[in-house]
């Protein structure tokens, strides 16, 4: 039992009940090549592009398609705890700064076999930023309060030492993410010291702080 756009192996010496086959299946007889992705063009501005020469690759392509709405995010927005800005003035007004700074959105088209590190670079060329630059991302948070409102954590942020290796369809599994339509939040963070280029051990880091009442 697969998936709506999942294509499924199956053995051509084998039966149809050992196949588990059933009314309605397609049935598709191809050369057999690797079940791994095979990227076909390496475009650092817009992406991996993966081969579809079978059927199966086609299907993948299908399956891993990912409709991202970003809402880049000040990141000199002050902390908001309860809807109240830590602007220093706690007061009726002191939502405004919130209500005032700017989100940047934009649609993109990304794949759930792209690797953390592919999106921070596609989404750095998307928003104007330097191909360096590191940038955090929150997903579909909720009230669509801002990163400055919640005590949640990003979802790439421990996967910093490894955002080369771990792609977007490990991360929707990790947060059980099933949606095929995401909005999700980002902040480009301030950049570490020249020192952070050197010694590795430099990170970012979020501290918050709970009062007793």
């Amino acid at each position: 039992e697969g998936e709506e756009k999942q294509a499924i192996r199956k053995k051509i010496r084998s039966t149809v009940a050992a196949e588990q086959l059933e009314t309605g299946d397609t049935v598709v007889l191809q050369r057999a090549e690797s079940e791994e992705p095979q990227i076909e063009e390496n475009d650092p501005v817009k992406g991996p592009r993966y081969a579809q020469r079978t059927f199966a690759q086609f299907a993948a392509r299908a399956s891993s398609a990912l409709d991202v709405r970003v809402l880049l995010h000040d990141s000199s927005e002050p902390h908001s705890l309860d809807g109240v800005a830590a602007d220093g003035a706690y007061d009726d007004q002191s939502t405004s700064s919130l209500q005032s700074a700017e989100i940047v959105e934009r649609e993109i088209k990304m794949d759930s076999r792209w690797t953390l590190g592919n999106v921070n670079t596609v989404l750095a060329h998307e928003f104007g930023l330097p191909s360096n630059q590191e940038i955090w991302l929150w997903y579909q948070l909720q009230n669509d309060v801002g990163p400055s409102g919640t005590p949640a954590d990003p979802i790439n942020v421990g996967y910093m030492d490894t955002q080369n290796e771990v792609t977007l369809g490990e991360v929707k599994k990790s947060f059980r993410l099933d949606k095929a339509a995401w909005t999700v939040h980002a902040v480009a963070v301030p950049p570490l010291p020249p020192k952070a280029s050197i010694d590795n051990t430099f990170r970012h880091v979020c501290v918050r702080y709970f009062d007793s009442a």
